[in-house]
């Protein structure tokens, strides 16, 4: 009997040693499943918080929803085209247009131009140019912004770069500023000779090809630029890739007389400008860098003089965070 007594609480005290060894180790892997859990959970938190995609993934993102206003360019490149899409973009407390997401960088334009200056900083960028349309009419005058004063197409010495990297960009607002990113530009060019004749894929890759003049840059690193003319051909749609944009063209980059950032590379003073005539027919045209009044005149009596669309690229961390890109509704950035 006393031995069968013994075995008993043997098997009692076996069973109770169990149980707390039981509960000891089901509580360690509990606290080391939750501790797991709430670390994952903070990561995960962290990472939704923190990772936000940038203005260039976002407009992405969009090619496929909007075919009629987004497409993939022949370089990769993705590009708003048309006559209005929905590209508006707040900047600098103006409307700006967005060009598209080009080397992964989101760039955009002016939606119009700056105003009309003879100076900045002391330093003359323009003068007053007048004419009379005929004999019998007064006389007309405007203000000639100039693409350098000293009449040679060397970005690095143009009036315009010194102006739109220091005075202008100056002016921007300090959270505009911040947004802007200083990348490399390119500085290649045609010849007299084959300007008017290049399709829109030529024009892009001679534009970062090594064609300058004699002693110019190829390229440069700066804050703000001007248009390429390969940004306005791109700008009407794939269809014009291959060829060069005519009558019919439909673009909301089009506008009257504005200067290029792309100068001619077979002559030391030649830059482009354009000019749109009836029924939106682009038309390249030859000035020199510094434009003469009678140049301006014989190019286009009607069409204005050249004016400055300021372009930038925007930096990586820049997302758009409201808007639709209507003009009513314009992307907002941060």
């Amino acid at each position: 009997m006393r031995k069968r007594r013994l075995t008993s609480r043997r098997k009692q005290k076996r069973a109770k040693t169990l149980i707390i060894v039981s509960t000891i180790c089901l509580t360690f892997v509990m606290t080391v499943t939750y501790a797991s859990f709430q670390q994952n959970l903070n990561i995960s938190g962290t990472s939704t918080i923190t990772k936000k995609p940038g203005a260039a993934s976002t407009i992405k993102d969009m090619v496929s929803a909007k075919p009629n206003e987004l497409y993939i360019d022949n370089n990769g490149d993705v590009r708003y085209y048309g006559e209005n899409p929905n590209n508006y973009v707040t900047f600098n407390n103006e409307l700006w247009r967005i060009i598209g997401v080009l080397d992964d960088m989101v760039k955009i334009i002016r939606s119009t131009a700056l105003p009309d200056i003879l100076t900045a900083n002391g330093e003359t960028i323009g003068n007053e140019s007048c004419w009379k349309p005929s004999p019998s009419t007064p006389e007309y005058c405007e203000n000639l912004i100039q693409w350098s004063m000293n009449g040679t197409n060397n970005w690095t010495n143009a009036t315009l770069y010194r102006y739109l990297n220091g005075a202008y960009y100056n002016s921007i607002s300090t959270d505009s500023k911040n947004m802007i990113a200083q990348e490399t530009w390119y500085l290649g060019g045609p010849t007299t000779s084959n300007y008017n004749t290049l399709t829109t894929s030529e024009y892009y890759a001679i534009e970062r090809s090594s064609n300058v003049y004699s002693g110019n840059p190829t390229q440069i690193k700066q804050n703000i630029g001007l248009l390429y003319v390969s940004d306005l051909f791109y700008s009407g749609g794939s269809k014009y890739m291959g060829q060069i944009p005519g009558l019919g063209f439909e673009t909301y980059l089009s506008g009257f007389l504005y200067w290029f950032q792309t100068p001619l590379s077979d002559n030391n003073n030649k830059v482009l400008s354009i000019e749109f005539m009836i029924k939106q027919d682009p038309r390249l045209a030859v000035l020199t860098a510094k434009a003469t009044d009678g140049e301006l005149h014989d190019f286009h009596k009607y069409s204005g003089l050249p004016v400055i669309r300021p372009t930038l690229y925007l930096k990586e961390n820049v997302e758009i965070i409201d808007g639709s890109g209507s003009q009513s509704d314009p992307f907002i950035l941060k």
